[in-house]
């Protein structure tokens, strides 16, 4: 049985949870879950075309909240899934937080229950599957239409935003230098 408490760690079968400690996207393990929605598959196809020559292995056993369960255990390094309902990720995303990683949305901003994407890991390779996961290449640029471009610098940082409007609706992607 997984268990979770806010700030009590997490457990299985009354044994403490730990993450795994890889540290490379390309030893890792990964989950992942695809929408039931048709119009929504090609979106998840691209991701997992992207995600699969980077990691080191990807399963899709079909269980959002077991795949949360097991990175949390240290069985799989890594999850990410579009789409996935509240009732899905609240509890999994506890045990994974509780286990010592890192849960968040595609940005690396704290994950709301409910939200477009998710991605739970060891920590140690959250941003390469976060970034790998869900921005495009340059290349994938050229035949999207640019709506809007903004840069930022507030001193400590860099940031530009691009605003796209592509298949799959409009998007921003954002970007973050820091000095």
């Amino acid at each position: 049985l997984f268990t979770a408490v806010s700030g009590g760690g997490a457990q299985l079968n009354g044994q403490p949870l730990a993450v795994t400690e890889r540290e490379h996207l390309g030893e890792s393990m990964l989950g992942t879950g695809f929408a039931y929605s048709p119009e929504r598959m090609q979106e998840n196809l691209l991701l997992f075309e992207k995600m699969l020559p980077r990691a080191r292995a990807i399963r899709r056993p079909g269980a959002a909240a077991l795949d949360l369960a097991w990175t949390a255990a240290g069985r799989l390094d890594g999850f990410w899934e579009l789409y996935l309902n509240p009732w899905d990720g609240a509890a999994g995303s506890l045990l994974v937080s509780e286990a010592g990683g890192r849960v968040s949305d595609e940005h690396g901003e704290p994950h709301r229950l409910g939200g477009r994407f998710i991605v739970a890991s060891n920590g140690r390779i959250h941003d390469d599957v976060a970034i790998h996961g869900i921005f495009v290449n340059f290349e994938d640029l050229m035949d999207t239409e640019l709506v809007e471009v903004k840069f930022y610098s507030n001193g400590t940082s860099d940031e530009f935003t691009i605003g796209m409007r592509h298949e799959f609706g409009d998007q921003v992607l954002r970007f973050v230098q820091l000095d």
